[in-house]
C-alpha cells in the first residue's frame, strides 16, 4: 500500500469546493442511507439475504433515492453468518486488569477460556505479514500498532 502525500503547493478551485460544500451540507442524503441501514437489525438482514429480500429492499431504496441503475447482480452463495455473542480479555500477569476487546469478524469461537500469551501485531502493508509467519501461533494477537 502506497501513501499518498500532500503536494508541495496546490492550487485550490474555490467554485468547485464550494459547489460540493454547498451539496453536502444542503442537500445530503447520507442520513437517510445510513439510518436505512442502520435501522435492521444485523439477524434480519441475515434473514433478509437468505431470502433475496434484502437486496431487493436496498435496490428498491437506492432507486428511490435517485440511484438511475439500481439493480440486482448475481453474488453466489454466501455461506454460514456470523453473530459476536460474548467476548471478553482479562489479563492475569504480572496484574489482573480487564481488556474491552472485540473479536475479528468472522473468526471462529473458542471451546471455552484460552490462556496464552499476548502480543501485538501491526500489519499495515501486505509485506508486513512474513515477519509474523510462524510466531502467532498459540498466542493471543492484538491487531495493531498501539494494541
Amino acid at each position: 500500500m502506497r501513501k499518498w502525500q500532500q503536494p508541495a503547493t496546490e492550487s485550490i478551485d474555490l467554485n468547485t469546493y464550494n459547489l460540493i460544500r454547498d451539496e453536502g451540507l444542503q442537500h445530503s442524503h447520507v442520513m437517510d442511507y445510513a439510518g436505512g441501514l442502520a435501522g435492521r437489525d444485523r439477524a434480519s438482514l441475515d434473514r433478509l439475504a437468505q431470502h433475496g429480500e434484502g437486496q431487493r429492499v436496498d435496490a428498491r431504496s437506492a432507486h428511490e433515492m435517485g440511484c438511475a441503475n439500481a439493480h440486482l447482480e448475481d453474488w453466489g452463495e454466501f455461506g454460514i453468518g456470523w453473530q459476536q455473542l460474548n467476548t471478553w480479555v482479562r489479563m492475569t500477569e504480572p496484574d489482573t486488569s480487564v481488556f474491552v476487546a472485540q473479536a475479528t469478524p468472522w473468526s471462529p469461537s473458542t471451546n471455552g477460556p484460552v490462556t496464552a500469551q499476548a502480543v501485538s501485531a501491526a500489519i499495515e502493508e501486505e509485506s508486513d505479514i512474513a515477519k509474523y509467519k510462524g510466531k502467532l501461533s498459540g498466542k493471543i494477537v492484538l491487531l495493531g500498532a498501539n494494541a
